[in-house]
């Protein structure tokens, strides 16, 4: 038994202990979604003991997110196989998507842009013309109250950082018949339903060589440093990779009560520090994942938010943080 493995049962045995988990370790795990919080997610999964597919258009791109520094080429060993990769242009992998996704206990939705689930696709991932394993799905929304959210938040989407959250009824609107739709097919299917709010998407790298090597990356994986070099626009790395140090502790909130950034929207845009109506990419990952095991979760809703820590949340930390939103 590897010791990924072996962490990972661990773990889902310490969330277990009052009844059977949703979604056990050694579980197929499917995600869907886009940019590099599907690909975190996946990670995450995949060393939390899950085996996983990720679909993904850009597998290039995301074998290095997952695994390496540089580029793809430049790779000298064979890369991982959890999570698999399953690009949609490709007929074989079509193909693998189409007969393991019904096998899947698990699902994770995570779109890292202003992008919901279409109708076809949901079909795909919980059909109801077929049968299906799926047990549980985690779904990333955004948060949905309006607090402190305005046109600046708009205002800084354009001018600072494209990846703010940008409140409106529109918005709004698309989020919330999303997670009807979703509800309901869920109710269709057997499956429990746990969304999980987010902000603006902060983070995701290893952050310094000192702040990763000091990082049980098994248990808090993040993107390879090819995430600031490929994704990220060169002026907003320092930033960026500053969050990825200093911001690296998790607030649930219940239900949807998070509060936006009011009319500091412009200035927290590219803030490395703890602000409000932020997310960071890789508390957002454990969440996800992290629902999937816990017995009391279906049914459940609340929201990832920052706090300042130069070190990730330690298992007593998210036990507690999940106390907070989800019934005893």
């Amino acid at each position: 038994m590897n010791r990924a493995f072996f962490i990972a049962t661990f773990w889902w045995c310490i969330q277990t202990v009052s009844g059977l988990a949703a979604i056990a370790p050694n579980s197929k795990v499917l995600v869907v979604g886009s940019g590099p919080i599907s690909v975190l997610a996946s990670k995450t999964a995949a060393l939390k003991g899950y085996t996983t597919l990720l679909v993904t258009s850009t597998p290039d791109l995301a074998r290095e997110l997952l695994w390496l520094d540089g580029p793809l080429e430049d790779a000298k060993e064979d890369l991982p196989k959890n999570p698999l990769l399953l690009d949609p242009s490709q007929d074989e992998d079509v193909a693998t998507f189409e007969k393991e996704a019904i096998n899947c206990q698990g699902v994770i939705v995570a779109y890292d842009a202003d992008r919901v689930l279409s109708d076809s696709l949901l079909e795909l991932i919980l059909p109801t013309k077929k049968q299906t394993k799926v047990q549980r799905v985690t779904l990333m929304s955004r948060h949905l109250n309006g607090k402190a959210n305005g046109p600046l938040s708009a205002a800084a989407k354009v001018a600072a950082n494209k990846d703010v959250f940008a409140f409106n009824k529109q918005i709004e609107q698309q989020y919330r018949d999303y997670e009807k739709r979703v509800k309901e097919r869920c109710v269709q299917v057997s499956a429990d339903l746990v969304i999980i709010r987010a902000g603006t998407l902060k983070g995701g790298g290893p952050g310094s060589i000192e702040i990763s090597q000091s990082r049980d990356s098994t248990q808090t994986p993040t993107l390879t440093r090819a995430y600031y070099a490929k994704v990220i626009q060169k002026d907003l790395v320092n930033w960026q990779l500053l969050f990825d140090c200093d911001t690296q502790g998790v607030v649930l909130t219940p239900g949807d009560t998070a509060q936006g950034p009011g009319f500091r929207a412009v200035f927290t845009s590219t803030s490395p520090n703890a602000e409000p109506g932020d997310s960071g990419r890789v508390g957002v990952a454990q969440a996800l994942v992290r629902s999937l095991a816990l017995p009391n979760a279906g049914g459940a809703e609340f929201g990832v938010n920052t706090a300042s820590a130069r070190q990730p949340p330690s298992e007593d930390d998210w036990a507690a943080q999940f106390a907070n939103v989800l019934p005893s």
